[in-house]
């Protein structure tokens, strides 16, 4: 019976060493699970606050370029003005342009009517005064 039980013994001895085994390769298994994970959420946070960074980033230029988009559609609505005007003021000076063209027209005809008369005037002198 003794035999029996020192082989009972030796046998659960190499079955607690066994188990002992699995057990610390079990907590290293845990360990480095749990270390993974802990890199994995200290990954993921620093991913987070990237993300968080980037988006206050893109907010900000947002703001930036929609305050640019506002001066750039005023200074668009005050090119508009002056285009308008600029065109009023274009279309007075053609409009004066084919005044002025109509009144040279009319001088160079007073002016050949005066040649005419001043002409006809010399001849009828010369006229009188050959008779």
């Amino acid at each position: 019976k003794e035999l029996n039980f020192q082989k009972d013994a030796e046998i659960a001895a190499k079955r607690i060493s066994e188990l002992e085994t699995d057990l610390k390769e079990a907590c290293a298994k845990s360990e480095a699970a749990s270390i993974t994970d802990c890199q994995r959420v200290a990954e993921a946070e620093s991913r987070t606050k990237e993300a968080e960074k980037q988006l206050h980033d893109l907010t900000v230029e947002k703001q930036v370029l929609g305050a640019r988009f506002e001066e750039l559609s005023n200074q668009l609505v005050q090119t508009q003005g002056l285009l308008k005007e600029a065109r009023e003021e274009c279309s007075a000076l053609r409009a004066d342009k084919a005044a002025d063209n109509i009144l040279k027209h009319r001088v160079t005809e007073l002016e050949n009517q005066v040649q005419l008369h001043n002409e006809k005037s010399a001849t009828e002198y010369k006229e009188i005064r050959a008779t």
